[in-house]
C-alpha cells in the first residue's frame, strides 16, 4: 500500500508538470497596455481599442463611475451585465491577498473590491474593480497590478488583452480576450 501511495504521488506530479509544460506561462507582455497619468486629475486611462472587448468595458467602466454615488460593487455589478459579457458572470468580494490572475503576488492597498469572471469556462477572463482610500496613489496601485499579472493563469488559455486604469478613486483591471465571437 505504501508503494501504491508513492507511485500514485508520482504520478499525479508527473501529470501537473506536463501539463503545465504543455500550456506554458506565456506571459511575454505583449499585449499589455500602457497608461498615461493625466496631470489635471491623475486619473490613469489605458491606450486600448474602443472597439476591443478590454475597450468596451473600460468606456462602461467610465460611464458607471461617473455616476453618483458609484462604489466598486455597484460599477462590477452593471460591468458584469453589459452586452459583451457572453457568458454567465459571478460577481465576489475581492479580499486584499491572493487573487486570480496574479500568480502568487498578494493585492493589497484597496478599502474595497469585486471582480467577476466566467463561473464555469475556459475563458480567459476576470474582470476587478477596486476602490482606494481617498488620495491613494492610483497608477502605483494600477502598477503593482499590471506587474503581477499574469494573462495565462487560466489553465490552457490566455487573455488577449490587459487593460488598467482609473477614474477617481475607482480602478478598473481586466485580463479578456480581445472579442468573444
Amino acid at each position: 500500500m505504501k508503494n501504491f501511495k508513492r507511485f500514485a504521488a508520482l504520478f499525479v506530479i508527473g501529470a501537473l508538470a506536463f501539463s503545465l509544460a504543455a500550456c506554458g506561462k506565456g506571459n511575454t507582455g505583449n499585449n499589455t497596455e500602457t497608461e498615461a497619468a493625466t496631470e489635471a486629475s491623475k486619473d490613469v486611462t489605458p491606450e486600448v481599442g474602443a472597439d476591443t472587448m478590454g475597450g468596451k468595458l473600460w468606456n462602461a467602466f467610465l460611464e458607471a463611475a461617473a455616476e453618483d454615488g458609484a462604489t466598486a460593487e455597484s460599477v462590477a455589478n452593471k460591468l458584469s451585465t453589459n452586452e459583451v459579457i457572453l457568458f454567465m458572470p459571478m460577481v465576489m468580494e475581492a479580499e486584499e491577498g491572493l487573487l486570480a490572475g496574479f500568480d502568487n503576488a498578494e493585492i493589497k492597498g484597496f478599502k474595497s473590491g469585486y471582480m467577476f469572471a466566467p463561473m464555469i469556462s475556459s475563458i480567459a477572463f476576470v474582470n476587478y474593480v477596486f476602490e482606494l482610500e481617498d488620495g491613494a496613489d492610483a497608477a502605483a496601485f494600477i502598477k503593482t497590478l499590471t506587474d503581477n499579472a499574469n494573462p495565462a493563469w487560466n489553465v490552457c488559455v490566455q487573455a488577449d488583452q490587459t487593460v488598467a486604469g482609473s477614474k477617481g478613486n475607482l480602478v478598473f483591471f481586466a485580463m479578456c480576450p480581445e472579442n468573444l465571437e
